[in-house]
């Protein structure tokens, strides 16, 4: 897997195609804004899959996918992306926070 995709390399900021932006940055070094831990559990189909954990908010599960690497739906118990997520675009890099279907794609922007 190229460095330019990996958990370290996530820093940036990520919005959907409504909504608010996010922006994670210091990934890995245990500072930065203390909001999220990430941690990864495995690698489907190219892309990454972990979970986002705060003390605060219940944890949800996260997936990244490289640009032109197909949504693998299986993750969330599903046959096709267009189930899964809504608003996904495979040409771009792409972030999902789920606990279940329908989870807003977010686009590194």
């Amino acid at each position: 897997m190229p460095d330019v995709f990996s958990w370290k390399s996530i820093n940036g900021t990520w919005c959907p195609p409504e909504g608010e932006c996010i922006t994670i940055f210091d990934y890995g070094t245990g500072t930065g804004n203390n909001r999220f831990v990430m941690q990864m559990t495995e690698a489907p189909d190219g892309c990454l899959l972990g979970a986002a954990e705060n003390h605060s908010y219940p944890g949800a599960s996260v997936m990244i996918c490289p640009a032109f690497t197909p949504t693998p739906a299986a993750v969330f118990g599903v046959t096709t992306s267009s189930e899964a997520v809504t608003g996904d675009d495979y040409t771009r890099d792409r972030m999902w926070f789920f606990q279940g279907l329908g989870s807003p794609t977010f686009y590194r922007q």
